[in-house]
């Protein structure tokens, strides 16, 4: 038997309940893998307390979507994956490249990550580097991934550019991680010195405490010579929308992040 996380779906973290279930087995196709960890993200919220209605698989669910474990066993005619292979489930299973067909997405519509053992199709899972621990790993899925694309898939980021992310969540220090070793400035926001002092740790160029210096968007165009910013990692929304465009550069993104 093997342990798992149940909650009702849209009822609240407080129905979240831990169980026992009998470990599966591998059909053809699939890989048993035991987690060795998982993250939280604020999608994960969103589906237990329902603030999206219609997008949780119903009437429970086994929370969580990013996670990172060990291939135990496989099925027959597997060959992306072999027993002892640490590997990370992606996030919308069966989308591995290309254009997106599936929305089978791990702690929503389907069963996430929140359980010691679990099976799935092994072309849904991605190999992780020796370079990185379980806990690191599975950072990667959702927040990482996002700012990845954020930075990437519609207007590729450049070398040199000034990069504003806000907050220090996982996107926000994601992107900063990304950008310097894309060769970028970044510049970051937070209400938190002690946080600051994190994110500056971890390479930022410039960091602004937001409550201390409520006229940030003045003070980053001050320090970085203009509306010089190529790409604003946005986790908050409209009311800062018109300081973020006013930093912009021409042909410049503001990338908004959380389902604002």
């Amino acid at each position: 038997m093997a342990k798992l996380a149940r909650l009702l779906s849209g009822k609240g973290i407080d129905t979240l309940k831990i169980e026992d279930a009998p470990i599966p087995e591998p059909g053809p196709g699939e890989a048993l893998v035991r987690l060795h960890a998982a993250t939280l993200n604020f999608r994960d919220l969103i589906m237990a307390k329902g603030l999206i209605p219609g997008i949780a698989k119903e009437p429970d669910l086994v929370p969580l979507s990013c996670g990172a474990g060990e291939v135990v066993s496989v099925g027959s005619g597997v060959t992306r994956v072999k027993a002892g292979d640490r590997v990370s489930p992606i996030f919308t299973l069966g989308h591995i490249s290309g254009p997106q067909t599936s929305w089978d997405m791990l702690g929503g519509s389907v069963d996430g990550v929140a359980r010691q053992y679990a099976v799935w199709p092994a072309e849904s899972l991605v190999l992780n580097p020796d370079e990185l621990g379980d806990l690191e790993a599975a950072t990667l899925t959702c927040a990482a991934l996002t700012s990845w694309s954020a930075l990437n898939a519609f207007r590729p980021t450049q070398k040199g550019e000034w990069i504003l992310a806000h907050g220090t969540g996982g996107c926000s220090i994601a992107a900063l991680q990304f950008a310097k070793a894309m060769g970028c400035n970044v510049a970051i926001t937070s209400s938190s010195d002690r946080k600051l002092a994190r994110a500056k740790s971890l390479g930022a160029d410039l960091t602004i405490n937001y409550k201390t210096t409520p006229g940030w968007a003045d003070a980053i165009r001050k320090a970085i010579g203009g509306a010089k910013v190529a790409n604003v990692i946005d986790t908050v929304g409209a009311a800062q929308f018109d300081d973020n465009v006013s930093l912009l550069q021409e042909g410049g993104q503001l990338s908004a992040i959380g389902m604002l």
